[in-house]
């Protein structure tokens, strides 16, 4: 599965649709992004529209990632594992965690999802010595929960071409 994410502005209502595609075979496809990120807090969700069904399954940090990721005037074809894999589903986790390499070797791209940078840059604000810029963007950067994460290996290393660190629109 993978998702359309339709047009809008920033604030508004995010409306996806899904759209059934094997993008584990070897055969001409559909172009997507992969993206990897941290699903943050499992109590804070945020509603999304999937389809004709608002669904309120998606932490707020994915919803951030939505939002920014989202363009005004076109669709987006995604793959985001809280929405593409059925998370009800066991059977169905096990098996596409055990092919999640070839959803990101096969992604046109990989987008690597870091926070918004509002947040970041209250993290920044919260240094005391903020003297050295350049050497605390890396800091705090590097501090990001992405990296502490087990999957972040495959998910950078395994795309044909290097993935995209963004925070916020940047």
């Amino acid at each position: 599965r993978l998702i359309y994410l339709h047009p809008g502005g920033f604030d508004d209502d995010i409306y996806c649709t899904i759209y059934h595609a094997n993008i584990l075979e070897k055969l001409p496809q559909t172009e997507y992004t992969a993206l990897s990120y941290v699903w943050g807090d499992a109590k804070h969700t945020k509603p999304i529209q999937l389809g004709y069904h608002q669904i309120p399954t998606i932490t707020k940090n994915l919803e951030k990632a939505l939002r920014h990721l989202r363009d005004r005037a076109s669709e987006r074809i995604l793959w985001v594992d809280a929405i593409c894999i059925n998370q009800s589903d066991e059977e169905e986790k096990l098996s596409q965690v055990q092919s999640m390499g070839d959803v990101y070797r096969n992604a046109v791209e990989v987008r690597i999802w870091l926070g918004s940078l509002k947040d970041v840059q209250e993290e920044a604000n919260d240094e005391q010595f903020p003297n050295e810029l350049q050497a605390l963007g890396i800091r705090i950067i590097a501090m990001q929960p992405w990296w502490r994460r087990v999957w972040v290996i495959q998910e950078a290393t395994l795309p044909k071409e290097d993935p995209i660190m963004q925070c916020g629109n940047i």
